[in-house]
This record gives C-alpha cells, structure tokens and sequence, in this order.
C-alpha cells in the first residue's frame, strides 16, 4: 500500500495501486494543467501554417518563409535549458506565469506589419515562451505527481502537448481556408 503527499492510500483489490490517472486530486491537477498546455501551445500553432500561407499571398520567397519559421524553432530550442535551471530555482509557476506574461508582446509585433524584422521578433518572442512554457509546464507536472508515478503522469501530459501541436495548426489552416 502506497500513500500520496496528501498521505492517502491508494490500494486496489489485488494489492496494485491505482494509476495516477484514476486519483481524484491528481486527475484534476493533471487535467488542468494539460488543458492549458493545448491551449497556450496551440494559440501558437494555430498560426504555424497561417504565416507561411498569408506570406505566400503576400509574394514573399520561399527562403524567406522558411527562414523566418525557423527563427521559432531556434529560439525555442536554446531558451530550453536555461528555462529548466530558472523553474528548478524559482519553481516552475514563475516560469510559467512570465511565459504567460511575455506572451502578449507576440501579437502586437505580428500586428505592426508583415516586415522580415517585425515578424523575425514575433518568431523569437513566441519560440523563447512556447519553449519556456513545455519545461516548465513538464516540471509543474513532476511536482504535482507522486515520485512514483511520474513517467505515468508525464506520459499522459505528453498527449496534451502533442494535442497543441496538433489540433492548433488543424484549427488554423481550417479557420484561413
């Protein structure tokens, strides 16, 4: 028999306990926090095929396209580590609520126009919070799971990014077309 933080048991019939998924304080901290990670991923790639589609309309190259998307992805990429030393530090909500924070900024930079600059620094604002946003989301997670059950609860946490990522684009191409 095994107790959460809380010091609840968690014993089913057989002797096993029951999986993370099926506990009432973790399902709902689970819940919440997968939610918002397919909403705050998925305002972003909801537009991952918007952008490349306006542009085109707009004349602009291939190269250009293509360029400015992977500013996203390299910002992301390098904001990662830095991200998960600042959530163990300051905790993982710090991490999240500047993310939410900074977040704003992204719009306004995609509204001043459609220049290579404007849209490079909307790029890098968005990469350096959807990247800061998954570590610290992930870590929220760890936290929030008994040590036992943490690759469980991760694994079901995983689903909810790969919805973002997922169901945004959908959504964006759907709503443009």
């Amino acid at each position: 028999e095994r107790n959460d933080r809380a010091g609840r048991s968690f014993k089913r019939g057989g002797g096993e306990t029951l999986p993370v998924l099926f506990r009432r304080r973790e399902l709902k901290a689970g819940i919440l926090v997968s939610l918002a990670t397919v909403l705050f991923l998925g305002s972003y790639y909801f537009l991952l095929p918007v952008i490349p589609l306006r542009l085109t309309s707009l004349g602009w190259r291939k190269s250009e396209i293509g360029n400015l998307m992977a500013i996203f992805s390299l910002a992301s990429l390098i904001v990662r580590a830095p991200a998960g030393v600042m959530a163990d530090r300051r905790g993982p909500m710090a991490v999240l609520f500047g993310s939410a924070l900074f977040s704003l900024a992204a719009p306004i930079l995609y509204l001043l126009g459609f220049s290579f600059l404007s849209l490079a620094g909307a790029q890098t604002i968005s990469g350096l919070i959807i990247g800061a946003f998954a570590i610290a989301s992930t870590g929220l997670i760890s936290l929030l799971i008994p040590k036992e059950h943490a690759a469980e609860a991760i694994s079901w946490y995983s689903i909810a990014l790969i919805a973002g990522k997922g169901f945004g684009p959908a959504a964006g191409t759907w709503i443009f077309s």
